[in-house]
């Protein structure tokens, strides 16, 4: 799924630290330096389909303790699906590799790890799986280099094929329900922590009619039924939310009709990239 151009075999971005690059730096200078400076630092000339160190500051236990981690994302490509981009993201761990000395400890590389993930180039969802081209690639390759992935919230998924499917469907019943209109079966009984049978569906179109899919970061198959036929989406509750909510769209046969739509608040962390 990783392009070839990305990155060279010579930075496969393995566990064994045997290729990693003879890299030393501190914390202190990292913050001084440019993030285009760091980035061609830590990845030398395989540096070309990288963006400038990612945004947020080193990450740490404090802006006092050794650099531990600094995050990466590379250019943006095309999914190979209308509308859809895919790009990696890079995590760099560092140990110290000298006397401790805070925030100017000097480190060296420990660990590179690297995942895809997905984003839509616009604020529209597609409305159905339409796969490109060679030449639509191409053009669509254009348009999710020059869109920044920086600052994209990504969407963990094995499938963007399914992923663009459920999608398309959620969005189809979120405005259904944001207009009156069940058009499915409806069950939000998995958002309420006691089940209350009083509410009917009036109640859980209104709930439905609420949900936000730009705050989506996870969606893939249902594990009890056939690909194709079930999604789950994955979203926060929101900034100032622990909960997170799960999405399944049980599908009508092979067809794009939904069938069955439920809600449900799940617990657990975001999706990992990186694995």
């Amino acid at each position: 799924m990783l392009a070839a151009w990305l990155l060279p075999a010579s930075l496969a971005l393995a566990q064994a630290t045997t290729d990693l690059p003879t890299v030393s730096l501190s914390r202190v200078q990292v913050d001084a330096m440019a993030p285009l400076a760091v980035t061609n630092l830590v990845f030398g000339r395989r540096a070309t389909n990288i963006r400038p160190l990612w945004h947020a500051k080193p990450r740490g236990r404090g802006p006092d303790t050794p650099l531990r981690l600094l995050i990466f994302r590379s250019t943006g490509r095309s999914a190979g699906v209308a509308g859809l981009c895919t790009a990696d993201e890079i995590h760099v761990r560092f140990e110290p590799s000298g006397r401790i000395s805070g925030a100017a400890t000097r480190v060296r590389l420990q660990q590179m790890a690297q995942g895809f993930f997905y984003y839509f180039r616009s604020n529209r969802i597609p409305t159905a799986v339409d796969v490109l081209t060679e030449t639509g690639r191409v053009a669509q390759d254009r348009a999710c280099r020059a869109f920044d992935s920086r600052y994209v919230r990504p969407i963990v998924a094995i499938d963007q094929f399914g992923m663009v499917d459920g999608f398309a469907a959620a969005s189809r019943i979120i405005g259904a329900a944001r207009s009156g209109m069940a058009g499915a079966d409806l069950d939000c009984r998995g958002m309420e922590p006691v089940a209350d049978t009083r509410r009917g569906t009036g109640h859980c179109m209104a709930l439905i009619g609420q949900i936000d899919l730009s705050r989506a970061d996870w969606s893939g198959a249902c594990p009890d039924r056939e690909v194709g036929h079930c999604t789950l989406i994955e979203l926060s509750g929101g900034s100032h939310s622990t909960d997170r909510i799960q999405i399944r769209i049980e599908m009508k046969g092979d067809g794009p009709t939904v069938e069955h739509f439920s809600v449900s608040r799940i617990s657990g962390p975001p999706p990992s990239i990186t694995g």
